[in-house]
Order: structure tokens, then sequence, then C-alpha cells
């Protein structure tokens, strides 16, 4: 199955990310770079989107198997914590996923 995040109001819905398969767990915006967001999948991928131009920007599997369950952008905008099912925290550099800790 595929995700889509849409934004709605009274009289329109676009989509704003295709999404990957599966369930889509979590979603957080890079603070100051409104169309940046980054998802988590219950397949443990963390991806960072353009939701403006519904392109991926970085990909990581960095859930070893384990579903993710929350996601959050540094106040700065610099760093990504993904919190998954196992109990697992992975820290992200938030413009290239590398990991960090």
């Amino acid at each position: 199955t595929a995700c889509d995040l849409w934004e709605a109001d009274a009289t329109r819905a676009r989509v704003r990310v295709a999404g990957a398969g599966g369930t889509l767990d979590a979603v957080a915006w890079m603070p100051g770079h409104i169309p940046v967001c980054a998802t988590l999948g219950s397949d443990g991928w963390v991806r960072l989107c353009d939701a403006e131009r519904r392109a991926q920007i970085a990909a990581a599997n960095v859930g070893d198997g384990a579903a993710g369950r929350s996601l959050a952008f540094s106040g700065d905008g610099k760093l990504l914590a993904a919190g998954f099912a196992d109990g697992r925290v992975a820290v992200l550099r938030a413009r290239t996923l590398e990991l960090v800790a």
C-alpha cells in the first residue's frame, strides 16, 4: 500500500508528499523550511521530502526492522530524532539523514 500526505481546506485537497509503502507512523516539519518534512514508516525508513515538489531529498533505513513511532526535529532544524517500537531512538543529521547517535 502507499500513503500520501494531503493538504486540505474547505475548498480543495491536494497531495503534498508521495509516501512510501506501508504505514506512515510519524511526520515532522523542518523548522524554518516549511515545505520540507520528514516521514517515518512502519518499515523503519526515515525519508526527507520536499512537499512542494513532491520529491524525496534523502532516505535512510535506521529502524533495523522495528516500526517507527515518533519523529522530531531539533529547534534549530539541524538534527532529527526518530523513535522506534523497540525503544530505540536514532539521531540523524537533518539534511543528509546521516546517523549521529
